[in-house]
């Protein structure tokens, strides 16, 4: 987080279903074929309108302002996930299959959503 102000998203936000587009292509947050098969890559694509470029977000801690979030695809009910936990840079980002207990543990899955201005959930980077 780099700008001079950043805000997470409100918790009004848990629970929605949304899509999530690339402010550099517009491209839209699509998980590769529709695909329900763990480790199923998720990629930048342009928009087609299908629910595997829709994703329901869910915070893991409703009313903290610092809980992460945990993002479950529309169209498998797979959950965004960070190949093995990696650091690098270039590390795969995938979706797999897991209950609300194991995703609320596993940190593979869990992401910050931020947003650029107060009291909007807009734009994310």
């Amino acid at each position: 987080m780099d700008d001079a102000q950043d805000y997470f998203i409100a918790d009004l936000w848990h629970g929605r279903r949304v899509k999530l587009a690339s402010l550099a292509s517009n491209s839209i947050l699509d998980l590769s074929g529709g695909d329900s098969a763990d480790g199923t890559r998720v990629q930048g694509w342009e928009d087609n309108g299908s629910s595997a470029q829709r994703w329901y977000l869910y915070k893991v801690n409703e009313g903290s302002t610092w809980s992460p979030w945990v993002i479950k695809n529309a169209a498998t009910d797979t959950w965004l996930d960070l190949s093995n936990g990696g650091s690098a840079d270039g590390t795969a980002i995938q979706c797999w299959g897991q209950t609300w207990d194991q995703v609320r543990r596993n940190r593979n899955s869990h992401w910050f959503l931020i947003t650029q201005q107060q009291h909007e959930a807009s734009i994310f980077r």
